[in-house]
């Protein structure tokens, strides 16, 4: 695998199954992530019959999150189910994954294309969880002849380089892939001594074991809060494989993006 050493660690925890009835859930600081689906594909998997799925991406953080929602998504996308990952009784949670705050990650699939999986996590799944959070969504999907897409971001602060910081012009792009994905990336592998951990090194870890071909895309920004030009910075894996053959986006796109910046910047103010 290119740079595979940089996966970084992840830590197993044991699952817990919890039903979707279930209203007076308590949570705590060691709640792990729970998995719900919604009933027809809860029967399905309880039937023994696992997710047809050729294409999953998976969006982590804000930026990810905002360009998936712009380029690969339709407005009302069909949810198929959602992960909580860890809220306690103090988290104030919009369940709309309106808020940077909110501890939910919601899996859609596109209807033109049922077979195409995208899953949303605006919010940063704690490393402590990403083992158990990659289990239970693997679990439940087929693999074979799976191609997996993880797009992440990372403060530019965090880059190693012999380079200044000052110098490199932000926002930018680096890959990491399993050796299953035989296709080229569309930016630079990312350089020793970088690393990768969190949910992105999970997934990414999950899919070289069980040889699945995923590749891994993080963009390193120079600001913690959202804009235009950190999310158009994913523009180039539009044309990568297997993204570049799902519907592209129309020319509506970029209103989405300025959209999604007037919401992030809305529920900084309303959750601060």
């Amino acid at each position: 695998m290119e740079s595979a050493a940089y996966f970084g660690d992840v830590v197993r925890q044991i699952s817990r199954a919890v039903d979707d009835e279930e209203d007076d859930v308590e949570f705590n600081e060691s709640t792990l992530p729970v998995l719900r689906w919604c009933p027809s594909i809860r029967k399905q998997i309880e039937d023994g019959n696992r997710l047809t799925c050729s294409v999953l991406v998976v969006a982590v953080g804000a930026e990810a999150v905002g360009f998936c929602q712009a380029y690969l998504l339709p407005e009302d996308p069909e949810i198929l189910g959602v992960f909580s990952t860890g809220m306690t009784n103090l988290d104030k949670n919009s369940f709309s994954q309106k808020a940077d705050l909110d501890k939910t990650c919601y899996i859609h699939r596109i209807a033109s294309s049922p077979e195409v999986l995208v899953v949303l996590c605006k919010s940063t799944v704690a490393p402590e969880q990403s083992f158990t959070w990659t289990e239970q969504l693997f679990e439940n999907i087929k693999t074979e002849n799976l191609y997996v897409t993880v797009l992440s971001s990372s403060l530019v602060t965090e880059y190693r380089s012999s380079r200044l910081v000052s110098e490199l012009p932000t926002p930018f792009l680096r890959a990491l892939r399993s050796t299953a994905y035989k296709a080229k990336p569309q930016s630079p592998f990312l350089e020793s001594p970088n690393m990768v951990s969190g949910l992105p090194a999970a997934i990414l870890n999950h899919c070289q074991i069980q040889s699945i071909a995923a590749v891994l895309y993080v963009s390193f920004v120079d600001s913690p809060h959202v804009d235009v030009d950190s999310m158009k910075v994913f523009q180039p894996v539009l044309s990568a494989t297997p993204v570049k053959h799902l519907v592209q986006p129309g020319p509506e796109a970029s209103d989405r993006l300025k959209k999604f910046v007037e919401v992030h910047l809305n529920t900084i103010n309303l959750y601060t």
